[in-house]
């Protein structure tokens, strides 16, 4: 077996870890959740350890979450766990796996000696996790809309990973679709998959606040500002329009003036780990025994 029964101890608390662990433990590591809680579903075998901190030096690799980091501290919950004081407690040699996880802490982690990878800076897993986020914002949409999506006039706005799998699924659904990007050459998926598309600018934004059923933003920048979102127009059965926010902090539009204007504006946020955590925890239990893999052949 891979693992050879090390132990792996996980930060990781939402349902992806599951699928996880179910990988790590069919290779042979013995894997142990801190905390007081563990999630429903685990392969026999993981172990609880509420006093993490006992045995975190034993460990012979920590998984941490995606986003591994929350400010300056793990993310661990209700608990944010410094992380000066966290590698002080590490094993010199010990595999540090995060996600997203910030150049500097990265730094930090090697320079303690520490061998760190990061589990989402695969090309495979942020597709993957970008189609399933796209999914999940869809069923979304079918939740919140009183119309089918194939009768659905939809805004997307960014063309990246998230944007064109909208732009694929709705156009396959069947949704009336323009897409907005900065640059020409980000339009060119959302052209080949039949949709209306405009580069970005105040006109083009403001365009979207009449007459669509729905707009799905992926833009980690407040582009709907207080002077775009003073445009807002029910729509002819004085409907709101559905504002789904898939952007990063500090999201897409300014969140005082979207009260103002009373927009129907929902900011949904990690989405794979919420729709599909199996699915997306097997892409993300794949990386992360290549990396397990590739580090034992390296030593």
């Amino acid at each position: 077996m891979v693992g050879e029964n090390k132990m792996i101890l996980s930060f990781w608390q939402d349902k992806r870890v599951v699928r996880i662990c179910h990988m790590l433990t069919d290779a042979g590591y013995h894997v142990g959740i801190a905390g007081c809680t563990l999630p429903a579903g685990m392969p026999i075998g993981v172990s609880l350890y509420p006093d993490w901190r006992a045995v975190l030096g034993k460990a012979y690799a920590v998984l941490l979450p995606l986003p591994a980091f929350r400010a300056n501290a793990i993310a661990f919950g209700e608990e944010a766990i410094p992380f000066s004081d966290f590698l002080a407690r590490l094993q010199v040699g010990t595999v540090l796996l995060g996600g997203l996880m910030p150049p500097e802490k990265v730094q930090a982690a090697k320079a303690a000696g520490m061998r760190v990878f990061d589990y989402y800076a695969s090309e495979a897993v942020i597709q993957r996790n970008g189609e399933l986020t796209a999914e999940g914002a869809i069923s979304i949409a079918m939740q919140e809309l009183p119309i089918a999506l194939d009768e659905a006039r939809v805004g997307v706005v960014g063309c990246g990973r998230i944007g064109n799998a909208l732009c694929r699924l709705l156009r396959c659904i069947g949704s009336d679709v323009t897409a907005l990007a900065r640059r020409e050459a980000s339009l060119s998926f959302a052209k080949s998959c039949g949709c209306r598309t405009a580069l970005m600018s105040p006109e083009t934004l403001i365009g979207l606040m009449k007459g669509y059923d729905a707009v799905f933003t992926t833009v980690p920048f407040r582009i709907f500002s207080e002077e775009i979102l003073r445009h807002s127009e029910r729509l002819a059965d004085q409907r709101k329009t559905l504002f789904i926010d898939l952007s990063s902090s500090p999201g897409s539009f300014d969140p005082i003036a979207a009260r103002t204007y009373d927009l129907h504006l929902l900011w949904a946020l990690s989405l794979p780990g919420k729709y599909a955590p199996d699915s997306a925890g097997a892409v993300l239990g794949k990386e992360i025994l290549r990396l397990l893999r590739t580090q034992e052949t390296m030593r």
